[in-house]
């Protein structure tokens, strides 16, 4: 039987070597336990070339175990060599020493087995020396792989192991941090809790307002109805609209004592009407000669113009206007003298300074009035006393205690029409006298 051998052919030859070999020995009966042994031993043989075939195909290897690999190698060359000659030591003998017999007679077979054991037994016993060295070798060389692998993968584990550490404490840190973000997760929801708790709070009470608001807006419905009912009703007792362009809106009158009365322009359509309403409003109280005597003047509450009665009635006053009614005081002074009170308050008699034609407002009586000038001519100091006669009557009358001598007995209201002071708004007529030429006219006693 020929027998290529290379690096892993060869381990696979002398395997099948092996196993050829144990089988002519299984089949053998003179010396059972003899050759039971050598079977053994071929095993375990067989056992470790497979054992060192599994060493070679390994794809990863380091440079120790590549150099025990190639010293398992020669030793599996010179085991190569002595299995080959054995093989052929044995195989005449196999069809004797066979349990099936080879067909010759007992005395071939008996004979063959006699040879066998005379010249063949101490071959074999050097075969089985050469065969436990061998497989001795083998196993020292799969001690030391092992020996080798186990240093690697101690090294390894070594390695890994301190990998597994510094993960380790990775994987703590990480923990610790992750520890701390649940730390700092709780502590949020915690805050996120009472939030979420205020922000139920708050719409709670948000509903409360809601429907308080509700309520509120029924109401103020309710009264909105009840409003628009008002308006339609008010609506309906209104004028409608040509009955509003037919009335016009009164002037606002307010008069010498502060009254304030409407004066409608579609009754009163004239200036005597006005008068008339007048005397009748100042009728037993202070002021009613000064109406009678027409001693009023009507001013324009917003610019402060007079109103002068010689206007036509139809043009004098507009819808809405607001008048001021004022009382004429009369007061006269020369051109050289100035008299006494001319710049005074007619009510209380306190000094003021103004222009005329301006309205003042006394500071100490509060009185509203106006001073206007007005000038007249009057005849000049005659050269000569006049004589005077005595006074007409009724201007002469015999003297009455309480009263004057010289006029006739006044009523409450006549006397308080001299005096400013009876009013709210007066004008303070002053009358400058410029003196005629003289025209040599003379009063002749009587």
């Amino acid at each position: 039987m020929a027998v290529s051998f290379g690096s892993v052919g060869d381990i696979i030859a002398v395997c099948l070597l092996v196993k050829d070999l144990a089988d002519a020995f299984d089949k053998t009966r003179g010396s059972g336990a003899e050759y039971q042994g050598l079977t053994r031993e071929l095993g375990s043989l067989e056992r470790c070339l497979l054992q060192v075939d599994l060493l070679c195909r390994s794809p990863v290897q380091s440079q120790d175990i590549a150099t025990i690999c190639d010293a398992a190698r020669s030793t599996i060359k010179d085991c190569e060599l002595s299995l080959q000659d054995l093989y052929r030591r044995i195989q005449k003998y196999d069809r004797y020493l066979n349990n099936k017999g080879s067909g010759a007679t007992f005395f071939a077979n008996a004979a063959m087995k006699i040879r066998w054991q005379i010249s063949e037994k101490d071959d074999i016993q050097k075969f089985r020396s050469t065969i436990a060295i061998h497989t001795d070798a083998l196993s020292m060389l799969l001690a030391t792989v092992n020996v080798k692998v186990a240093e690697r993968n101690a090294s390894k584990v070594e390695k890994l192991a301190s990998e597994t550490k510094s993960s380790a404490n990775e994987i703590s840190g990480v923990l610790v941090r992750i520890h701390g973000r649940l730390d700092e997760t709780t502590t949020q929801l915690t805050e996120q809790k009472t939030i979420v708790g205020r922000i139920t709070e708050g719409i709670s009470r948000i509903r409360k307002i809601c429907s308080d608001m509700q309520a509120s807006l029924v109401n103020l419905l309710q009264l909105g109805t009840q409003t628009h009912q008002a308006v339609v009703a008010i609506q309906t007792q209104l004028p409608t609209r040509l009955e509003r362009v037919l009335i016009d809106e009164p002037f606002i009158l307010e008069d010498a004592i502060g009254r304030q009365a409407p004066v409608h322009l579609q009754f009163i359509n004239s200036w005597d009407a006005l008068h008339a309403v007048l005397e009748i409003r100042f009728r037993n109280i202070q002021g009613a000669d000064k109406i009678e005597r027409r001693e009023y003047s009507l001013q324009d509450h917003r610019t402060g113009r007079e109103i002068s009665r010689s206007r036509p009635w139809e043009g004098a006053f507009l819808p809405g206007q607001r008048v001021d009614m004022s009382l004429i005081f009369q007061h006269k002074r020369s051109t050289t003298p100035v008299a006494e009170g001319a710049n005074m308050c007619p009510g209380c008699r306190h000094s003021y300074f103004s222009s005329a034609d301006a309205d003042v407002e006394c500071a100490h009586c509060g009185l509203l009035f106006r001073r206007i000038e007005e000038v007249e001519e009057v005849d000049s100091v005659p050269l000569e006393p006049i004589f005077v006669g005595p006074l007409p009557e009724p201007w002469r009358m015999k003297p009455v205690f309480g009263h004057s001598a010289f006029a006739p007995a006044e009523s409450y209201a006549r006397r308080s029409e001299s005096q400013g002071r009876w009013f709210q708004l007066v004008t303070y007529a002053t009358k400058t006298g410029l003196q005629k030429p003289e025209l040599g006219l003379h009063a002749s006693p009587r």
